[in-house]
């Protein structure tokens, strides 16, 4: 109310209130100055995006990878075989002597025996001859070899378990009775001194006398000082 009251007064008594013409024009909208706007991304899109980026590395990521498991997943190039899987068995080549380390020789050798292998190793020098068979010979005689090893291992294998757990046994044996031969001989060691003990101290008076007393007596033959 008191208001109202100032305005209608300001009104009655100051002609610029009311007087319309003599009014300052205000500018327009258009003659307004404008304000800079500042532009703001949205926390939204931020996010978005850098999720977009991690999900994009990503991807690429497992693209390479699964390039890398293709490339395991191709077939490795085919190679000529050494010895062809069509060829006979008895045809079979035997190992060069001269490219063999000198157990691998002996080894064959061993297996081959009508190969001939002569080797002479020095701190200087080294040189090996041999004159082996030819190839399906060799590799028979080492068949045929290696077979008759094999029959001759596998027949005395039994009778040499059975000879290993016979000695084990006698072992055993041995081992109980020399036991039973110390503990005898203990025995008998400790029974021989027990009756020497005795045997001294009934021809030194004491067997009767308890040991107490000979201590005392002791001590009263027996300097002071013990000189």
């Amino acid at each position: 109310r008191a208001i109202e009251d100032q305005l209608l007064k300001d009104f009655g008594a100051k002609s610029e209130f009311s007087d319309w013409f003599s009014r300052d024009e205000e500018p327009s909208e258009t003659t307004k100055a404008k304000r800079p706007v500042v532009i703001k991304p949205n926390p939204i899109n931020v996010d978005h995006e850098r999720r977009i980026s991690a999900l994009e590395a990503r991807i690429k990521q497992l693209k390479e990878t699964r390039k890398s498991w293709r490339a395991l997943q191709k077939l490795l190039p085919q190679t000529t075989p050494l010895y062809p899987p069509e060829a006979d068995a008895k045809t079979a080549h035997i190992p060069e002597p001269d490219f063999l380390d000198n157990n691998e020789v002996e080894m064959l050798q061993t297996l081959i025996p009508i190969t001939t292998t002569t080797t002479t190793n020095s701190k200087t020098s080294s040189s090996s001859t041999t004159t082996p068979t030819s190839a399906a010979t060799g590799f028979s005689q080492l068949r045929s070899t290696t077979a008759s090893r094999l029959r001759a291992v596998q027949n005395n294998v039994e009778f040499k378990v059975d000879s290993l757990a016979d000695s084990i046994h006698k072992m055993d044996l041995r081992v109980v009775t020399a036991g039973r031969q110390a503990e005898r001989v203990l025995a008998l060691s400790s029974e021989r001194l027990r009756e020497r003990e005795e045997a001294e101290r009934r021809l030194a008076g004491t067997k009767e006398m308890p040991v107490i007393e000979v201590l005392r007596s002791l001590g009263r033959i027996l300097p002071e000082n013990g000189g």
